[in-house]
């Protein structure tokens, strides 16, 4: 008896285990160049982030049963836009509201698991930005962003760089031409 709970104890938590665990695929910088709808130079605005709830539950159902997705985006003041293939104007002081990469696949896997029961573990892409040559002394930040439903999302997760790179990313632009 005590062998058959202690199996569906370790069935259990590795069933949660791969609900909670990701997936992820690093990619390079041609490749978040490549992928980027918007390179833009930025500063942090304030506040730096704004956070809402996306309701999940059906009619007549509870947050217990159906928590909503705790949904982050991220604020930045548009300083310059260094490449933009999206077909969105976009003006310097404006503030940009960004959400996660991969926003829209979070979403769905957050619903399908608490409407559906689905446990799958999607596969994230991310970037690991260089270190700062500077310390960290520049001021500004290049971001990388993709279209997302209803406005943006970084083009990977970590798909911030400094602006010591922008040489660097404006001749994988030219590369890419």
């Amino acid at each position: 008896m005590r062998t058959h709970r202690v199996a569906a104890t370790v069935v259990l938590l590795l069933s949660l285990e791969a609900f909670t665990s990701e997936s992820h695929d690093e990619i390079d910088l041609e490749a978040l160049v490549k992928r980027s709808s918007i390179i833009a130079l930025v500063e942090p605005a304030s506040p730096p982030t704004k956070k809402t709830e996306i309701a999940i539950a059906p009619k007549g159902g509870s947050r217990e049963k159906y928590p909503p997705y705790e949904r982050t985006r991220h604020r930045y003041v548009l300083k310059e836009l260094i490449h933009n293939r999206s077909g969105t104007k976009l003006t310097p002081g404006k503030t940009l509201e960004i959400d996660v990469g991969d926003f829209d696949t979070r979403l769905t896997v957050h619903q399908r698991y608490y409407l559906e029961g689905v446990r799958k573990i999607p596969i994230y892409s991310y970037y690991r930005p260089s270190p700062r040559p500077d310390g960290g002394a520049a001021t500004g930040q290049i971001i990388f962003l993709t279209r997302s439903g209803d406005g943006w999302e970084f083009a990977a997760s970590g798909a911030i760089e400094h602006p010591a790179m922008r040489e660097a990313i404006e001749a994988l632009l030219k590369d890419d031409q």
